[in-house]
């Protein structure tokens, strides 16, 4: 009856990380990124129209970049370190990750039902797969500000405004905890 608490657990915990917005680095491209990126592992893949580039994620440095006669729209990475990119008049092309090379161009075009998309509406944050959270989260972008908002309260989190607006942004890269 007249227990009390001699030590509080609570503080022995450790604290449940919330979703931050920061800007580590920023890479300035030097044409109008037209799709939304992608990545894998080593690289984060962009196009501007005509050009596909690849830049390493661990120094952000240009890796190569390869030009083609019509605009990509879109991109699949597909294992065995290749690259599936179709472009406007629905040809495609395998390229090699490593350095870019042309391995095929399919002359026979795809029959392309519809172009991706700008900046999805909601990217999810999925606690699962990011083992440091306790929740879902959801990012939204609207014009030049990105917002993190949580699954279970609909309350916004974590905002960041850009002096430009996001045309594209990427899915949420689980490995690095970031987007593109």
């Amino acid at each position: 009856e007249k227990k009390r608490l001699i030590i509080d657990y609570s503080a022995l915990l450790p604290k449940i990380p919330i979703p931050k917005l920061e800007k580590d680095w920023e890479w300035i491209s030097p044409a109008n990124i037209t799709i939304n990126p992608v990545f894998d592992s080593d690289n984060i893949y962009l196009v501007s129209n005509k050009t596909f580039t690849c830049i390493r994620k661990n120094s952000y440095k240009l890796k190569w970049s390869k030009s083609f006669q019509n605009a990509i729209i879109n991109i699949k990475l597909l294992r065995e370190e290749k690259i599936l990119l179709i472009d406007e008049q629905g040809m495609q092309y395998l390229i090699e990750k490593a350095k870019g090379h042309l391995l095929w161009k399919r002359e026979v075009p795809v029959q392309i039902s519809k172009i991706e998309k700008q900046a999805p509406d909601v990217i999810t944050i999925d606690y699962i797969r990011d083992g440091r959270l306790e929740e879902n989260y959801y990012v939204t972008v609207n014009k030049n500000i990105i917002s993190i908002i949580s699954g279970e309260k609909g309350e916004v989190v974590a905002q960041k405004d850009f002096q430009q607006n996001i045309d594209f942004i990427s899915e949420y890269d689980y490995v690095e905890k970031c987007f593109y």
